[in-house]
């Protein structure tokens, strides 16, 4: 608690230990909480010294530059949640090859991969679509009814075939949940990762994507309580 606290703290007998500190019982209508966060960088502060090792790790990206999207997730037929996962990591093996000194020219293919499997999601073609909801402020899969081969969705989608808008509990369990708001922090998180390492190779990329990759970030960190479209952190 900071100077601003003007509550009243509690006894002893509630003491937390936390990784930001102790952490005791207090009363009051407002908490200022204030959380020094760490400098936000593309790569590690410390570089690899010992050869042997930094080749080792160039040839594992070597390696990992090969890797491609499964099948489905190529024409966006999945989940958001594995597919931010997967799209993450492909972001940060190019940024760990850019760090041990991989030229960008090799990572062509790699980065196009990217960029086609994440563009599913944010520019609608996802064959699980992303869409608005109105009645809470946030955007939510449609969920997919998957069948295979060939990968594809058997409901229709919106506006009136969504599974995962259903409001009962099996509509629930699509995309672990999203329809119904949990872990979109997670979701999209990964999304929104997967976006920013993109944009550093590809800036004209971000000029292109950036504002519908800011509508995920709306959806769980928003930071303007004005904001007629998306509530304040959702999940902060």
């Amino acid at each position: 608690l900071d100077s601003t606290f003007n509550g009243a703290v509690g006894n002893n007998a509630a003491i937390h230990k936390s990784i930001h500190g102790t952490q005791q019982l207090a009363v009051g209508d407002v908490w200022p909480m204030i959380i020094d966060l760490p400098d936000i960088a593309w790569h590690a502060p410390r570089k690899v010294l010992d050869a042997s090792m930094l080749q080792a790790i160039k040839e594992a990206v070597i390696t990992d530059l090969k890797w491609e999207l499964p099948w489905n997730y190529q024409t966006g037929t999945g989940d958001p949640y594995n597919a931010g996962k997967m799209l993450a990591k492909m972001a940060n093996i190019a940024l760990v090859g850019e760090a041990v000194g991989i030229p960008l020219k090799k990572m062509t293919r790699f980065l196009d991969g990217l960029a086609s499997g994440l563009e599913y999601w944010i520019n609608g073609t996802s064959r699980n679509t992303l869409v608005y909801d109105e009645s809470w402020g946030g955007v939510v899969s449609c969920g997919c009814k998957y069948a295979y081969p060939p990968p594809r969705c058997l409901n229709s989608g919106p506006p009136n075939d969504c599974p995962a808008l259903n409001g009962d509990p099996v509509g629930n369990g699509f995309d672990f949940g999203n329809g119904a708001y949990n872990d979109h922090h997670f979701h999209y998180g990964y999304l929104t990762y997967a976006a920013a390492g993109l944009a550093h190779f590809r800036p004209s990329w971000s000029s292109k994507w950036g504002p519908a990759v800011l509508s995920l970030v709306r959806d769980i960190a928003n930071p303007n309580g004005n904001d007629k479209y998306f509530p304040k952190f959702r999940h902060m």
